[in-house]
C-alpha cells in the first residue's frame, strides 16, 4: 500500500504494465521516482529504433494517406528518403546506429507489401501517434488517469458505418513477440 501522497495521479500504459508485472518496481519507479542511472549509449537502443520507425511511418502516411494511388517505386523511394532524414542525427553521432537504419531499410519492402494489401482490404490510414487519456475510477472515490499513445488508427466503411482499427507497431521479431505472449 502507498501513502496517499505517493499515489500517482496519472500513469502511462507502460507504468500500468509495470504495476501488474511487479508492484515493487512500480513503487520504486512511479511512486518514489527512482530511475536507473543513464549510461552513455553507444548504439541505437531498441526503444530508440522503435521511436524512429514510428516517426518515419507517421511522416510517410501523412504524405501518402492512400498508398495504392502512388507507384511502388515512388513509395519505396519516399520511404527510404524519409528514413534517411529521420535517422541522420543518430547515424552521424554514432556509427553503430547504421545497423538500426539498415535493419529498418531491409523491412521497407515487406512493410509496403503489407500496407498495399491492407488498403486492398478497404482500410485507409486515418491518424498516427494519437495521445489519449482514460480516467479510471478507483475505490474510495479516487481516480487515476491512464495515459497512452495510439501508434496508428485506420478506418474503412462497412455496411454504411465507419469502422476503426487501432494498430500497434512492433519492431521485434515474430519469435520475440511470440515469446512475450507466452510469458
Amino acid at each position: 500500500a502507498l501513502r496517499a501522497g505517493l499515489v500517482p495521479q496519472a500513469i502511462s500504459a507502460s507504468g500500468y504494465n509495470s504495476l501488474l508485472a511487479c508492484p515493487y518496481q512500480f513503487q520504486a519507479r512511479y511512486a518514489l521516482g527512482l530511475r536507473e542511472t543513464e549510461e552513455v549509449r553507444e548504439a541505437l537502443e531498441k526503444r530508440d529504433f522503435g521511436e524512429y520507425v514510428h516517426r518515419i511511418l507517421r511522416q510517410f502516411h501523412k504524405r501518402f494517406p492512400v498508398a495504392t494511388q502512388v507507384s511502388r517505386a515512388d513509395l519505396e523511394a519516399a520511404l527510404t528518403e524519409i528514413s534517411t532524414q529521420e535517422c541522420r542525427d543518430a547515424t552521424e553521432a554514432n556509427y553503430r546506429s547504421h545497423a538500426g537504419r539498415r535493419r529498418w531499410t531491409a523491412m521497407i519492402s515487406a512493410y509496403l507489401d503489407w500496407q498495399l494489401a491492407r488498403e486492398g482490404e478497404g482500410w485507409r490510414f486515418h491518424a498516427a501517434e494519437i495521445t489519449r487519456d482514460i480516467e479510471i475510477a478507483l475505490p474510495a472515490g479516487r481516480r487515476l488517469v491512464l495515459q497512452g499513445r495510439l501508434d496508428r488508427v485506420d478506418e474503412r466503411s462497412a455496411e454504411g458505418m465507419t469502422v476503426y482499427a487501432v494498430l500497434d507497431y512492433k519492431t521485434r521479431s515474430a519469435k520475440a513477440l511470440a515469446d512475450s505472449l507466452r510469458e
